[in-house]
């Protein structure tokens, strides 16, 4: 293939290893969902007790490469972005490790590549010299790989339907290798185990009859940061009065780390939104001029996804487009539909004030709204096998506002906001006179906040932990600093692969700014009472570092909202639902 053709992007990979009996083909709605994933080209490969596949959704390059890519020595599948490789940029991701990989003499100059590389990704690679299999994810867990095992068969898949038995998210612990012996399992961590990860360690230890750990990769961003500030934040509001915000940016220490972390923050999204193609879902099959939108924000209005939005802004070219994605649920019992949820109130209400601070971009709030009827048929027939093997009410919830809000369907009174003419269509609403306009989002980039309440602080369990402790203030400290290590570790298993398959089942790519190596290295080195201060009330102290960066870029009305739980904020959930009970949808 010529190398100016090659590109390649999120995708559906798919692998499976016979132990006993034959190998299962792709059932009709396991290969429906991996080829939403990827609709722009598929391939198989099928060797004797083995069969890859490969379904590619095009985001960079000319036209889109298929995988799973071959050579002499090694299968090769990918889904993820690569945001460090020194490279040309007409060479996919795919094709630039494969040639690493192929120049390495060893295991341990194999793990020498992923050592230095950063992105989002998940991976499956055979050795057909050792007949090894290598896979993983990457060390922030960004991208779903699931692993099935039976008596007859091994699977290795970015999703699986419900019907699957004896599934697992594959743990984001290092590289795995499935040695020729169909029942080995070796891991190469990425670093040192705490408890955390020896009991997901020993979750997957279980499905195999042997398994070993091997020496640690120790990826180069890991490394502490270097930078040091000198403030405490409960120490600087202690008896003040005044504006908070602005008090606190007149402290030197804080306006250096706030603009520093605002300079990291927008190479992530500048790397996000730029590298993708320069046509929508809509045209790009006819390669034809596209003034369309590339890149949406899955937007709620509040203070996470509407800093993205403003970096956004710098990045793009002023003529393009944004989309802002707002979703809001029919309520149960509600007499009167009404789609004024909280987070729909929010949008608006944060839409208004980008378009004062940016008036130049043409800024759309899509209004996504969801009759019952129609999340529930959706949830039976399709969204719960996106979101298997998780079987809670919040997976549930959470799954299916993604879902919706990333499909980007505008469903009865639903409409297209440019023009400042949100009042009008809310008066048709209230006459009963539904508006006629369907609409369905192009972009094919969506932004998410994801990250940034467990880097932060901003959860109702990090104020209480800090309230509920009562030792002294060291104490209460480092109890909230607990929780957000906690929350930290458990994000990938509780959140970023259940949202990768349900999102990149609209043949969207999710794109996360905030858990970007450089900007979790930066804010893991802060102290929590550099991220959060709980002796101010909610809406101010909770993610207060990140609401003092909204306030530095010129955020001055959404600063101060307070968090919302996207199942509530939406109204798909109760708040008297059990988050935690199993779901009568996702039980098998």
């Amino acid at each position: 293939m010529n190398s100016s053709q090659e590109s390649l992007k999120m995708c559906g990979i798919y692998f499976s290893k016979l132990l006993n009996g034959n190998c299962k083909t792709l059932g009709i709605r396991l290969r429906t969902i991996l080829r939403n994933r990827g609709p722009d080209c598929q391939n198989e490969i099928h060797l004797p007790g083995m069969f890859f596949a490969g379904f590619v959704l095009w985001q960079q390059g000319s036209s889109p490469s298929i995988q799973p890519l071959e050579n002499d020595q090694y299968i090769f599948l990918l889904n993820g972005d690569i945001f460090n490789a020194d490279k040309d940029e007409s060479i996919s991701d795919l094709n630039w490790l494969l040639e690493r990989f192929s120049s390495c003499e060893s295991d341990q100059e194999l793990l020498e590549v992923f050592k230095v590389i950063e992105g989002p990704y998940s991976f499956i690679l055979y050795n057909k010299t050792t007949e090894d299999v290598f896979f993983g994810r990457d060390s922030l867990g960004r991208n779903s790989l699931l692993l099935q095992k039976s008596d007859e068969e091994i699977v290795i898949s970015s999703t699986l339907d419900q019907s699957t038995s004896s599934c697992i998210e594959i743990p984001p612990l290092g590289i795995y290798k499935l040695l020729k012996s169909p029942d080995a399992l070796s891991l190469y961590p990425w670093k040192e185990f705490d408890d955390y990860q020896k009991e997901e360690f020993q979750k997957i230890s279980n499905m195999f009859s042997s398994t070993t750990l091997e020496s640690q990769i120790n990826p180069l961003w890991v490394s502490p940061s270097q930078a040091f500030y000198d403030f405490n934040l409960y120490s600087l509001v202690e008896g003040q009065n005044e504006d908070i915000f602005n008090f606190l940016l007149k402290d030197e220490e804080i306006l250096k780390a706030v603009d520093f972390f605002i300079s990291l923050l927008e190479k992530s999204v500048k790397d996000r939104v730029l590298t993708t193609p320069k046509y929508c879902s809509d045209c790009v099959q006819e390669k034809k001029g596209c003034l369309h939108a590339k890149v949406a924000v899955l937007f709620s209005g509040g203070i996470d996804c509407t800093i993205l939005a403003s970096l956004v802004d710098r990045c793009l070219p002023k003529d393009e487009p944004v989309e802002l994605l707002n979703v809001a649920f029919e309520k149960v019992g509600q007499q009167e539909i009404s789609w004024d949820v909280p987070d729909r109130i929010s949008a608006w209400n944060s839409y208004k004030e980008l378009k004062d601070l940016f008036p130049e971009r043409k800024w759309k709030l899509v209004e996504i709204n969801v009759l019952r009827e129609n999340l529930q048929r959706e949830l039976d027939e399709h969204v719960k096998h996106l979101l298997f093997p998780l079987k809670t009410v919040l997976d549930e919830s959470l799954g299916c506002v993604f879902w919706f809000a990333s499909r980007g369907e505008t469903l009865e009174s639903g409409g297209l906001l440019e023009d400042g003419n949100h009042e009008i269509e809310r008066e048709l609403e209230r006459e009963n006179k539904p508006n006629e306009r369907t609409y369905k989002s192009p972009a094919r980039i969506i932004l998410l906040g994801s990250g940034a309440d467990e880097l932060f602080g901003g959860y109702i369990r990090h104020r209480n932990a800090f309230s509920r402790c009562k030792g002294s203030i060291e104490e209460k400290l480092q109890s909230v600093e607990n929780e957000l290590e906690l929350d930290w570790q458990r994000i990938p298993s509780r959140n970023l692969g259940r949202d990768d398959r349900v999102i990149a089942d609209n043949a969207k790519t999710a794109r996360s700014p905030f858990i970007e190596e450089n900007i979790v290295r930066f804010v893991r080195g802060l102290r929590g009472y550099q991220k959060c201060c709980m002796t101010l009330p909610e809406g101010v102290g909770d993610k207060l570092f990140l609401r003092l960066t909204g306030f530095r870029l010129g955020l001055k009305e959404v600063v101060g909202y307070k968090k919302r739980a996207a199942q509530f904020g939406s109204r798909i959930a109760d708040k008297k639902q059990n988050a935690r009970d199993f779901s009568v949808y996702l039980k098998i």
